[in-house]
This record gives structure tokens, C-alpha cells and sequence, in this order.
């Protein structure tokens, strides 16, 4: 009897399901192979072949959410499903939770709030409060969104072990801990400024990156110069190198208003000095100098120790060496480091015979004498060898030369170059410094330079600033690979360049042997580009 009733069933029920399809068919509501949902929406619903359509819970939501609002159907629809949103919209509220909560995101984010069939409990917080709180939660979700939880629920574990135990957690704030869960379950995260480093460290320890990435991208947003060293402590402390970088940019681009004392007040010791040895800092090495001694003597209060030379020396230990001493003029170091004593007697001889020596005669020093690249770029100059333009400068393969010297020490970025007559076009020029006296290749780059036919001029720059120094003969290198070119007449031997560390003397002077015709009078390397050391010898 009942195999009869369920062959019946069957054919009625197959027979019911063909005259729907038929009826569908003729009204052309569900065309075979495509989706009845809107062009808007196509796309998210897509085919999975055949006859098939893919369908999605969040979708069918938004369609019911439109009916509510609307109250209509788009005429392209049966009135069949103005019946099946009304359903769908007004479920009763005795119905089970399931069918209350139709999508997967309801009914996990249902789990979390009720904590229904939960089955582990964390007690959170002992590190910042007397009465810590419990956390409740289910395993299975905490596995999906952390593989820190999901060892911690296996085998491996001791927690596993303990299964009516409540889990520690000691050293998680129990918002920040609250949050996490939360967001295992939902996707979804309130973050402000005073919870975001909280919350930041939980989804770091517990490897859950989406939420790192939320948390970064918050900071990002509201990262400025005058926050960027303190988050840059935190992202050390918990190796979040995506935040480091983020705010070691921020510091490079403005340097001095983040190196104040207000800034620094809850910044650790050795987070300023892993900033010390970088050449991007837009600051002078001075300023630079009296913000870390400042640092130095805080570190001594904070020690319980007296603020005196020997101890400030020991507590910024080799860091001492990435300051840069040699790049201050004389009379500040005498004026502002010698009176502190922060430097050993050997140290302070050594610098002051760097400073005040000619160049051959300088000692080996263990600091590095070059300004900070960021402080060089900050005040560009160019000098110009050439008083008129002219028409037609060939390349055979030979390269360009001219010989020069300097009475004050500069940085030298490049050259100006001319391009392309009449059209535009992309050279190839190989660039370089020779010190003629040995015969030194102080710096050489190949670059490409595209021209635009007009009388402008190019610039071929080298990836760092040459260390130029008084009364030292050079070579100007260029050897440039394309057509004729505008070249450079009446040169001058002597070129004066006024500058805010006072005046510069440029002299040209003719370099024998293969120069492709380029000599003081004329030819190519019309343009000089450097900067001013900040402080000189």
C-alpha cells in the first residue's frame, strides 16, 4: 500500500512540476538557462550551466527588501512572487530562529548573541582588570576564523584536553577579546580610536588577518606625522610589518614635527633608535641630536638613574654611532654636543679633526659623515654653464666630458641635459663622476630621458647624491645614444651661484682626449644639479 501511495505521489507531483514549467514558459518568467533576477543583480547570480541558476540567500533578502519597500513587482515577474516575498517578509514570529534567520550571517550572528549550544568559555583580561570577564563562544566558528583557535581545539592542545575548563586569556583586553569574537561570527567590527590598538593585538595574536587589515586600514586613515612614531612602537612590539612600513613613510615625509617631545612621550627607547640609521629623515642631524638626548635623559628618570654622561652613554649604547656628527658645521658641534659630554674623549678628538682637516687629511671615523638624504633633497640648485642654445649636436658613440671643481661642499644629484630637435624622442644615456686624480668613479646610473623636440632641458639624476668637495678636479660623464640634439654655446669658465649657506663657485675646465666635441666653449651637460650640504666640513 504505501509503495502504491508513493508511486502516486510521484506521478502526481511529476505531473504538477511539468504543468508549472509549462506555465512558466509561456508567460517567459524563468527563460531556460537564465536567472529571474534583474540585470542588477545578474551578475552575483551567475549560471552554473545547463538549465541551472544560481541562487543566493542575501540576494532573494534584497529582493524581499525591495518588495517592501515598493510594494511591487517588475511586470517581467509572475504575480506568483508578490505572494512568496509577502511570505518571506512576514514569517511569524513564533517560527523557529532558524527560519526567522534565513540567511547564514543571521543565524551565526544569532549564535553569537544568544551563545545557544555554545561550548567553551574564555576568561579574558587578568592583565588589565580585577575582575576579568567570561567569553562564551562555539569552537567550530572560532576554528573557521583563526588557525590559532583551531590548534587550540585540536588534539595538540592542552585546552583540548580540558573540556569543561575555561580557557585564560590573560593579556587581551576583554573588549578587544569581545570584538574578535564577534567578528569571527559576523564579519563586522565597531573600531574607534581607543579600541582600534586593542582589537589591532587580538586579531594579531590570534592570526585572523581580515581583521588586522581593518584595523590597519582605520589607522591608515587617521595616520599622521604626529601619531606615526607611536604606532610605529606598537606595530614593532607585535611585528606588524604592514603598519610599520605605513607609518616609516609618514615619518620620512615629515620628519620634524614628528620628532617632538610630545610625540614621544609613550614611545620606547629602542623604537627611536631603530629610526636613527635611516638617510630618508627630512631633519637636520642638530635637531636630530637634541630630540634623542632629550629621549636619553627621560629613558635616565624613567631608570631611577642620575642623568649623567656615562649612563646616557650606556643607555643609547651603539645607537651613538648612527648619529651623524661629521654632517654639523664645527662650531655647532663645539657649542651643542661637546658641552653634554654624551661622546668619549676619542670620539670627540676624532670628529673635531674631521671637521676642521682638508679632505685628504680627515681621519677614518666610525659615523657616517654623509647627511641625511631627506634633509639634502629639501633645497635643490642648478647652474647653468651655457648663454646661448644652438642647433645640432651628433652622437657616434662617443661620450660627452668636461671637467670641474667646486670651492664648497656640495651634493650632486645629476645633470641637465638638451634633447631632441623638432620631434620628441627617448634617449639612452649612460651618466658617471670620475675624481681625475685617481681616476675614481665616484657614481654612475643608466637612465632613459624622453625628449619633446623643444629647447628644454633633461634630467639624468643618479639614484644617490655624489659627495662633492672643495678644490678637487672632476669629470662630467655623459654618453647620450639617439639623433642630433640642441647643444650649448659662449660657456663660462666660472660659474657663482648664490645659496643660503652663501655663495658657490663652479669652474669649468676642458677635458682631453675622446669628449664628442664637449668643451667649456661649448657642447653638451648644459646644467648642474645639486644641493648645499646643510652644514658643511
Amino acid at each position: 500500500m504505501s509503495s502504491g501511495i508513493r508511486d502516486a505521489d510521484l506521478e502526481a507531483g511529476s505531473e504538477l512540476a511539468n504543468n508549472a514549467m509549462n506555465v512558466l514558459n509561456q508567460h517567459n518568467t524563468v527563460p531556460t538557462g537564465r536567472n529571474d533576477a534583474p540585470e542588477s543583480i545578474e551578475s552575483a547570480n551567475l549560471k552554473a550551466g545547463g538549465s541551472e541558476m544560481h541562487y543566493t540567500v542575501p540576494k532573494l533578502l534584497e529582493r524581499v527588501r525591495n518588495f517592501e519597500t515598493d510594494l511591487a513587482i517588475p511586470a517581467s515577474k509572475s504575480r506568483a512572487l508578490h505572494r512568496i516575498y509577502q511570505s518571506i517578509s512576514t514569517t511569524p514570529k513564533h517560527s523557529t530562529w532558524q527560519d526567522s534567520h534565513l540567511s547564514q550571517a543571521s543565524r551565526l550572528a544569532h549564535l553569537h548573541d544568544s551563545q545557544e549550544n555554545s561550548d567553551v568559555k574564555f576568561i579574558v583580561g587578568h592583565d588589565f582588570t580585577q575582575n576579568p570577564e567570561t567569553v562564551s563562544a562555539h569552537r567550530f566558528v572560532l576554528s573557521l576564523a583563526s588557525p590559532i583557535f583551531e590548534n587550540m581545539f585540536s588534539n595538540n592542545w592542552l585546552e583540548s584536553n580540558q573540556q569543561s575548563d575555561p580557557i585564560v586569556i590573560p593579556d587581551v583586553e576583554p573588549l578587544a577579546f569581545k570584538r574578535l569574537v564577534k567578528f569571527a561570527y559576523t564579519d563586522s567590527v565597531a573600531l574607534d580610536a581607543d579600541n582600534v590598538m586593542a582589537i589591532l593585538f587580538a586579531a594579531n595574536k590570534y592570526c585572523m588577518r581580515s581583521l588586522e587589515y581593518l584595523c590597519i586600514e582605520f589607522l591608515g586613515d587617521s595616520l599622521n606625522s604626529k601619531n606615526a612614531i607611536f604606532l610605529l612602537d606598537q606595530a614593532r612590539k607585535w611585528d606588524i610589518t604592514l603598519l610599520a612600513d605605513l607609518c616609516l613613510a609618514t615619518i620620512d615625509v615629515d620628519t620634524v614635527e614628528a620628532f617632538t617631545m610630545e610625540n614621544l612621550v609613550d614611545v620606547s627607547l629602542d623604537t627611536i633608535k631603530t629610526l636613527l640609521p635611516r638617510d630618508t629623515l627630512k631633519i637636520d642631524e642638530l635637531s636630530l641630536f637634541k630630540i634623542v638626548l632629550e629621549c636619553v635623559k627621560t629613558e635616565c628618570t624613567r631608570q631611577n638613574l642620575p642623568q649623567t654622561p656615562e649612563n646616557m652613554r650606556q643607555i643609547l649604547g651603539p645607537s651613538i654611532y648612527d648619529l651623524r656628527f661629521p654632517a654639523m658645521g664645527a662650531i655647532e658641534f663645539s657649542e651643542e654636543v661637546a658641552p653634554t659630554q654624551l661622546l668619549s674623549d676619542a670620539d670627540m678628538v676624532t670628529i673635531f679633526r674631521h671637521l676642521i682637516l682638508p679632505h685628504r687629511k680627515k681621519p677614518a671615523i666610525p659615523f657616517k659623515a654623509q647627511p641625511r638624504l631627506g634633509a639634502i633633497m629639501s633645497d635643490e640648485i642648478i647652474i647653468n654653464r651655457f648663454q646661448r642654445i644652438e642647433s645640432r649636436w651628433g652622437y657616434s658613440g662617443t661620450a660627452d666630458r668636461v671637467k670641474f671643481q667646486v670651492d664648497t661642499p656640495i651634493f650632486l644629484k645629476g645633470f641637465g641635459l638638451f634633447g631632441s630637435m623638432n620631434q620628441s624622442y627617448e634617449y639612452n644615456v649612460s651618466i658617471e663622476v670620475i675624481e681625475c686624480s685617481t681616476n675614481t668613479v665616484l657614481g654612475s646610473a643608466e637612465r632613459q630621458i624622453v625628449t619633446n623636440g623643444t629647447v628644454d632641458t633633461y634630467r639624468a639624476l643618479f639614484d644617490e647624491p655624489l659627495d662633492i668637495v672643495p678644490n678637487v678636479v672632476y669629470t662630467a660623464v655623459v654618453l647620450m645614444r639617439g639623433p642630433d640634439s640642441y647643444y650649448g654655446s659662449k660657456g663660462l669658465r666660472r660659474v657663482v651661484k648664490e645659496t643660503a649657506n652663501g655663495m658657490i663657485n663652479f669652474q669649468f675646465a676642458y677635458a682631453p682626449g675622446n669628449n664628442n666635441g664637449t668643451s667649456v666653449d661649448d657642447g653638451q651637460i648644459p646644467e648642474f644639479v645639486f644641493c648645499m650640504r646643510p652644514y658643511g666640513y
